[in-house]
């Protein structure tokens, strides 16, 4: 019973979050009519034989489909939304030479020092940090059985302080190649990331890059702890927005980081280490590219935007990690990017989605891009893009993107 329970109370949220990240009425309509089909389904099939999170995903596709083939703009009018003053009051024109406090090389090292001492609270073991457990060759079980291509797949456990763990899945292609890209994934914790980005992960594979999946802490596989936090209580740690109740709370989402390039980078024969991160991922992917070189093309989806350029009433705020006060107020976004993009051999592409039904959508990246791009070649080492992509109207990877990503990495 218990479990028939949790099954409902998951799918029940999928459908509240699909409700929640579209914000349009159009697309509740299409849920709730699809919601209808699948409790048809759902009884004739029964719960325990059909994958929740598969199906959920589904209906929400279903029901873009019909956005994007009816004439998007009906649905979603961005020129309204630019149009709504309390949408738009809330972007204050600063001027973005005065928030580059980068000027020359020594900057970049000495920001990216006051980056990781305030992460890590002075505590450098981060450099020595090492994946607590590898498994080689573990079987293509249940969650791996519809990936095709691998020759082997190995776990790695990397532990933290609180006893929080961050577990790691590496894929190796048949005949691969020596580009090894870390693929991070976002924070909804009860989603089967394995189902959900399939058709990215085998595109990587498919083209024979070996392709190592992290999570973000407290997520999918990783564990969810109890711990005693002073003066406040004891509690299971379930999402990332308890984490700031811990010290040093931001180290758990780049720890992991650390000693998997550390493992990497010791024992695995690549020429290049590139990270490909999606939403919830993108912030990941923009901090641990700026505070270890040894990443040579970082590759964020569908964000971020410097914490001036949010807009309030949207789900840009969302992820407490993007704007900790005490910690960008050491480092702005415009600094991490050039952070993020300075380097022999090193560059950074930031892919946004026009029409992006979740966050960071329109052009706001036009009041810095040429700005970090000058700054960056002035340096004389290091390249940062910005990639629009105008005609993909949601918040997720298209093809075309996937397809840039690659040519990119092999170039």
């Amino acid at each position: 019973m218990n479990k028939l329970f949790k099954s409902i109370f998951i799918f029940m949220l999928l459908i509240w979050f699909s409700f929640w990240e579209y914000n349009n009425f159009q697309y509740f309509d299409c849920i709730k009519d699809w919601e209808n089909r699948v409790v048809k389904i759902l009884d004739k099939y029964g719960w325990w034989n059909v994958d929740i999170t598969l199906l959920s995903k589904a209906i929400q596709l279903k029901c873009n489909s019909k956005y994007q083939n009816n004439s998007y703009d009906k649905y979603v009018d961005y020129n309204s939304h630019l149009n709504n003053k309390y949408i738009v009051e809330d972007i204050v024109d600063n001027d973005v030479n005065s928030l580059i406090s980068i000027k020359n090389v020594s900057d970049i090292y000495k920001k990216r020092s006051e980056v990781i001492s305030y992460i890590w609270g002075g505590d450098k073991s981060q450099y020595l940090k090492w994946p607590f457990s590898i498994e080689k060759d573990i079987k293509l079980d249940d969650l791996f059985s519809w990936y095709n291509n691998i020759d082997s797949i190995d776990k790695i456990t990397v532990l933290m302080d609180y006893n929080i763990n961050s577990i790691s899945y590496v894929f190796h292609a048949k005949n691969q190649k020596d580009h090894l890209v870390i693929f991070h994934q976002w924070h909804e914790p009860w989603i089967n990331w394995w189902v959900v980005h399939k058709e990215s992960i085998q595109t990587f594979i498919d083209n024979w890059f070996s392709v190592l999946v992290v999570s973000m802490p407290l997520n999918w596989t990783n564990n969810n702890p109890i711990v005693s936090i002073p003066n406040v209580w004891k509690i299971r740690l379930s999402f990332h927005d308890q984490l700031p109740y811990l010290k040093n709370h931001i180290k758990f989402f780049l720890e992991p980081l650390y000693a998997i390039v550390n493992y990497a980078s010791s024992l695995w024969e690549y020429s290049t280490i590139n990270m490909v991160w999606f939403y919830g991922g993108w912030w990941a992917t923009t901090m641990y590219s700026a505070i270890d070189d040894r990443i040579k093309n970082t590759y964020s989806i569908a964000g971020t935007y410097p914490i001036d350029l949010r807009y309030l009433t949207t789900p840009d705020w969302w992820d407490n990690e993007q704007w900790w006060p005490d910690l960008y107020k050491i480092s702005s976004y415009y600094d991490l990017y050039i952070m993020w993009s300075y380097g022999s051999g090193r560059s950074q592409i930031q892919i946004l989605n026009q029409y992006d039904q979740c966050c960071f959508w329109w052009l706001r990246y036009q009041k810095y891009e040429t700005k970090i791009s000058e700054i960056i070649s002035k340096l004389g080492s290091g390249w940062f893009k910005v990639l629009l992509d105008s005609n993909y109207k949601a918040h997720w990877i298209s093809k075309y993107v996937l397809e840039k990503i690659i040519d990119d990495i092999e170039k």
